[in-house]
């Protein structure tokens, strides 16, 4: 007697059952597999956006850091403007270094930069105050400014 483990339709029914196990666990892997890339991409989606927001945040404490630069150095100028010291201000430096920042600042955020003339303001840090205390005494000297009558 021939063992049925040799006989031709058992040995076609365990490789039809195998081939379909091996088809099973083919399919169930590919589920995993593009479970895990769906897992990855959604990671890496949410990575991006985290990054985006901190770069985002870092855009703002630069422009923080800016504005409380320039906050700090104001400050500076009318200490040395109290002390008598106006006179030795830079202006061109000075308006070379605005044009130059807020063309920067414009950059950044994504705005057209400004246009300035070619040619710097004309005049002295002496001639400003000055000017600046003269205005104010035509205001306190002006006969039709409200509440003079």
């Amino acid at each position: 007697m021939v063992p049925p483990i040799l006989t031709g339709t058992f040995h076609s029914k365990s490789i039809a059952s195998l081939s379909k196990a091996k088809t099973d666990l083919i399919v169930e892997k590919e589920c995993h597999d593009t479970g895990i890339a769906t897992k990855d991409s959604e990671y890496l989606a949410l990575k991006a956006d985290f990054d985006k927001q901190e770069v985002r945040r870092q855009e703002r404490k630069v422009r923080m850091s800016a504005s409380a630069g320039a906050i700090v150095r104001q400050w500076e100028l009318v200490q040395e403007f109290k002390r008598g010291k106006g006179d030795g201000w830079d202006v061109r430096e000075a308006e070379a270094q605005y044009r130059e920042v807020s063309i920067e600042e414009a950059k950044i955020d994504g705005k057209t930069p400004p246009v300035f003339p070619e040619t710097f303001t004309g005049f002295s840090a002496g001639a400003l105050v000055n000017d600046i205390l003269d205005d104010d005494d035509a205001v306190d000297n002006d006969t039709n400014a409200p509440g003079t009558n």
